[in-house]
């Protein structure tokens, strides 16, 4: 995830816990990546991983550096878990909301959710219900549009049973309906037996809009469930290689963390050594050189020195 994510969750056991949980994901933490960078292993680290001393400083080998983190936090972190959920989809909260008793669920009907489709701008309803039902056709005559689906008992393209709300209306009451008052609508195929005429030729269920926006995630604490903030990647940055030598540069302070970065440094018999020339910022006393590639003997290899 980018920036940050909000986690839900909820101990289902009785054993002590501490007061307060944490969960941390693979990244390091600011200061982690301080100690990191700063040649200062965190707390709890074997003799063995002890960080170098003298003038040939080196940041702890990254594989050791979350080797130790892991031991640091070996007697607080619970047993790996893993999060299942069935999230519902936009037609199955709108139905939650407005739908009742037969009416409700997904078997042998058509979903439709107007109220986020930015497609129904100047449109009447049945005009806009023809793009979204299979079948469904309009007859428009002077007092309005009449809508036809399934055949009806002489073969015919029959009306369907309109219900406005889950009460039955007219096709002359359903045409004086603005489509920017309705927030969903089901389309239910024959036979239905729920429906208080025939329903011979489907149902249409038409739901006007009654308080309810379609913001489709709640943010709220859940009763007894606990939140914690997780952090997640920070979004890319375009990196910026000023040429100082150049008159058209800004005055603006440098702080760059980044100085040079070169993914096509390439080396042969004749070319053994290269010169690589780049702009310091100006805050930096110190730098960190990392050179990762691919060494004579075909292998991947680090070299990670400071420079001061």
């Amino acid at each position: 995830v980018y920036d940050t994510v909000k986690l839900f969750y909820s101990v289902n056991t009785k054993k002590n816990i501490p007061n307060s949980v944490r969960f941390q994901g693979g990244l390091m933490t600011g200061e982690e990546r301080k100690n990191y960078f700063m040649n200062q292993p965190p707390p709890g680290n074997d003799p063995g991983m002890a960080a170098p001393s003298g003038n040939n400083k080196a940041p702890l080998p990254q594989h050791q550096f979350f080797a130790a983190r892991e031991k640091l936090m070996g007697s607080t972190i619970l047993k790996e878990v893993t999060v299942t959920a069935k999230i519902k989809t936009t037609k199955q909260i709108l139905d939650d909301y407005y739908a009742d008793g037969i009416y409700s669920g997904e078997n042998n009907n058509i979903a439709i959710d107007v109220e986020g489709d930015i497609s129904t701008n100047g449109r009447d309803i049945w005009s806009y219900l023809q793009t979204k039902i299979p079948g469904f056709n309009v007859i428009y005559k002077p007092g309005g549009g009449i809508p036809t689906w399934y055949l009806d008992t002489q073969g015919n393209p029959g009306v369907p049973d309109i219900l406005l709300d889950q009460v039955p209306i007219s096709v002359e009451s359903a045409n004086s309906i603005g489509i920017d008052n309705i927030a969903y609508v089901k389309a239910f195929k024959p036979p239905f037996f729920g429906s208080l005429l025939n329903g011979i030729s489907g149902v249409i269920a038409i739901y006007s809009k009654r308080g309810y926006s379609p913001v489709y995630s709640d943010t709220t604490n859940g009763p007894g469930l606990e939140t914690f903030l997780l952090n997640g990647y920070s979004k890319y940055k375009e990196f910026i290689q000023p040429d100082y030598s150049s008159t058209n540069v800004t005055s603006a302070p440098d702080n760059r963390t980044t100085l040079y970065w070169n993914p096509f440094v390439i080396t042969d018999k004749t070319n053994q050594k290269i010169t690589l020339s780049f702009y310091n910022n100006d805050i930096s006393k110190k730098l960190c050189l990392i050179l990762e590639g691919v060494n004579e003997d075909g292998k991947l290899t680090q070299v990670i020195k400071w420079l001061e």
